[in-house]
C-alpha cells in the first residue's frame, strides 16, 4: 500500500553522510552527501519567519 505524505514525513529514519563514489551533483568523487530526514527538513523550514 502506498504511503501518505503524513506517514512519510512521520517516518522513523535517520539522516545519512554518505561519501560518494563517483563525481555526482557537482559534488567530487571521494566527497561527502548529507540526506537529512523529512523531520529535519520540515523543522528547518518551520524556522524561517
Amino acid at each position: 500500500m502506498a504511503q501518505t505524505w503524513q506517514q512519510k514525513l512521520n517516518a522513523k529514519k535517520e539522516p545519512k553522510l554518505q561519501v560518494t563514489q563517483k563525481a555526482m551533483a557537482g559534488v567530487p568523487a571521494g566527497g561527502q552527501l548529507f540526506f537529512p530526514t523529512p523531520q529535519l527538513i520540515k523543522r528547518f523550514i518551520d524556522q524561517i519567519p
